[in-house]
């Protein structure tokens, strides 16, 4: 059948919602940088196809890895990622599944050369008026491990895959109360030549039952009881840890939303003696307007840990920012993420890690974008001491969907 491109290309705003959708909802297990390229386009009914590219240069000025008490390799990168998605837009069912690519090639150090991946899947289906379904898979392979977020896993340069799994079901029980049910798959994993007692990886398994009964239009009570059991290579032990708290929301004004939550948070190890017990909580605010989307918000946990193989008292902070110039045709948008992490039990790795990236961009054409931007990761841990890694970019994207008739 003929194809034809579609009219409009809606990309950043929808990463902005994707944004402000993940840090509202924002968990003790779901926080995260958001990869603009790895939202399914929604913008079109339908069959999509939408081929990418991005060529850009880098300049990454600790190419290795390595504390600040080492010699650091600066390096120039050539970066070259291709993608391709197709998404399935229906009345009451939306599929997607997209796959993404990045050749990294560096101008001195060719023996780091790499070429990271990433899949993803996403299914959501309106089975009734008052259910909906819905599930997400997404894979990658990196080359290190501070392209993966992730609690208490030390920077390293070396193979690093993930895998996360999220489905369930949102109930309308009554026109006021709504009940969201998920299951919760996470498996991590490191090259064998470099796993040891700061990289040991794992999987974990979990369920989320979260409670919500809108009380008046601005106001909206529930809880939420979450749920995980950890399995950590090569640890003396699995763990189970159990989430608890009462929630509020109140929609200060039509932009703005408050979110905070309050409860307990109660973590034990199998084959050792006693638990441990401790306050748990998060708190969001997000600000959505016509011309700029603004979120932010901070938890506190017991998480599992795939790093030291210890779980660990996890506080976290997440912020986003995107603000549309130019009559839409540019952007200025900003994300940093912050987990701080001590050993629950026993000792354990003590760490700091902070993810930051600011970029700037504009629609050179319907299908194009050049874009530069700036990318830190920054860590200190207990084990490693400091380590520091920026980088700075420029890319040109090209994103054509087309739909299938």
């Amino acid at each position: 059948m003929p194809t034809k491109p579609l009219m409009r290309l809606t990309r950043p705003l929808v990463a902005a919602a994707a944004v402000c959708a993940v840090i509202a909802g924002t968990s003790p297990a779901s926080a995260q940088l958001v990869d603009f390229e790895l939202v399914p386009h929604q913008g079109a009914p339908g069959v999509v196809l939408t081929p990418m590219a991005t060529v850009g240069v880098i300049y990454d000025d600790n190419a290795t890895l390595v504390a600040e008490t080492d010699p650091k390799r600066s390096d120039t990168v050539l970066l070259v990622r291709p993608g391709l998605e197709l998404a399935l837009n229906r009345k009451h069912t939306v599929l997607a599944a997209s796959y993404f690519g990045s050749l990294m090639r560096y101008r001195t150090l060719e023996q780091i050369n790499s070429y990271d991946q990433v899949g993803r899947v996403e299914f959501r289906h309106q089975a009734t008026k008052r259910l909906q379904l819905f599930a997400q898979n997404v894979f990658s392979v990196n080359s290190s491990t501070d392209a993966v977020p992730e609690p208490d896993v030390v920077f390293v340069r070396t193979g690093t895959r993930r895998d996360t799994l999220d489905g369930g079901a949102t109930f309308a029980l009554t026109q006021y109360l709504h009940m969201n049910a998920q299951y919760h798959f996470q498996w991590l994993d490191f090259d064998p030549t470099f796993q040891n007692d700061f990289l040991r990886g794992g999987q974990s398994h979990g369920v989320t039952v979260d409670l919500r009964r809108q009380m008046s239009p601005r106001w909206t009570l529930g809880g939420s009881y979450d749920l995980r059991h950890s399995i950590v290579a090569d640890a003396p032990a699995t763990s189970n840890i159990q989430n608890v708290q009462g929630v509020v929301e109140w929609q200060i004004a039509p932009t703005l939303k408050l979110q905070g939550g309050a409860g307990i948070s109660v973590i034990s190890l199998e084959d050792e003696i006693g638990s441990q017990t401790a306050p748990a909580g998060h708190i969001a605010i997000e600000k959505r307007t016509e011309y700029a989307s603004f979120t932010a918000s901070a938890a506190q946990s017991y998480r599992a840990s795939f790093g030291s193989g210890r779980n660990t008292s996890n506080r976290q902070l997440l912020v986003g920012v995107h603000v549309p110039i130019f009559a839409r045709r540019a952007y200025v948008s900003g994300q940093f993420l912050r987990y701080r992490n001590e050993p629950a039990i026993g000792e354990g790795l003590a760490s700091t890690s902070n993810w930051l990236r600011v970029a700037l961009g504009y629609s050179v054409a319907r299908f194009a974008r050049l874009e530069g931007y700036f990318a830190g990761g920054y860590q200190k841990t207990s084990a490693q001491g400091n380590i520091q890694r920026n980088r700075i970019g420029v890319q040109i994207s090209t994103s054509a969907p087309m739909r299938i008739d």
